[in-house]
Order: C-alpha cells, then sequence, then structure tokens
C-alpha cells in the first residue's frame, strides 16, 4: 500500500486512539462551537416563511452580539420575504422597554425578533 494510504491510517487510528483515552478518563467529550448570527437568522426566517409571517419587528443590544444580529437580520430579510417594519435598540442593563415595545407595537408585526444574549452573570 502507498505512503499517503498509511498516513492516512495512522491519522485515523491515532483519533480513535485519542477518542477512546478521553473517553475512558475524562467521561464523554464533546467539541461543540458557537453558531453564527448569519445561520441562526437563516433558520428564523425559514421558520417564518412556513407559518406566512412577512412582517417582522426586531429588538436588539447594542452590545456586539446584538451589531451583528440586526446586521444579518437586514442582509437576509430581502432573501426569505421578510420585511423589517420597526427596529429598536436597547442596552443590556436596561430594565425598561416600554419605550422601544410601544413603538413596535404602533408598527403593527406579525411576530418580534429580540436579539440579545442578556447581562453578564455575576
Amino acid at each position: 500500500m502507498g505512503t499517503k494510504y498509511n498516513e492516512k491510517l495512522r491519522f485515523v487510528l491515532f483519533f480513535q486512539y485519542v477518542k477512546w483515552f478521553l473517553t475512558e478518563f475524562f467521561w464523554e467529550v464533546r467539541f461543540k462551537s458557537p453558531q453564527k448570527s448569519v445561520t441562526a437568522v437563516e433558520r428564523i426566517y425559514m421558520y417564518l416563511q412556513k407559518k406566512g409571517i412577512k412582517k417582522i419587528a426586531v429588538l436588539n443590544a447594542t452590545d456586539k452580539f446584538g451589531q451583528e444580529g440586526e446586521e444579518a437580520l437586514k442582509a437576509l430579510s430581502g432573501k426569505y420575504g421578510v420585511t423589517i417594519v420597526a427596529q429598536e435598540k436597547f442596552e443590556v442593563s436596561d430594565v425598561d422597554m416600554t419605550v422601544q415595545l410601544t413603538k413596535i407595537k404602533a408598527a403593527d408585526p406579525q411576530a418580534v425578533i429580540c436579539w440579545t444574549i442578556g447581562p453578564p452573570a455575576g
């Protein structure tokens, strides 16, 4: 057999050994990376399409996570036939969003997407 095959086989066997070792001595190990905002937005918009929802409002935090979500929601809305009828923001530490929600209610959306991860723990 060729050298490339032997290298691939050693690589596979090495990873099988590492998996066994980690499982045997450290329980079950799972590696997970976070999803991208675009991926989450696509799934949300697919769900909204399925439910016949075309008019939405977006309420997002002013932090980096909220900004990325807002950008993805705006960028993909046309592709999925969704119209953003209201766009409001809030600080992660805010405890009252009466003003933002009053404006959203006046825009009469069929759904509201709130894009935040909440305040830091502590």
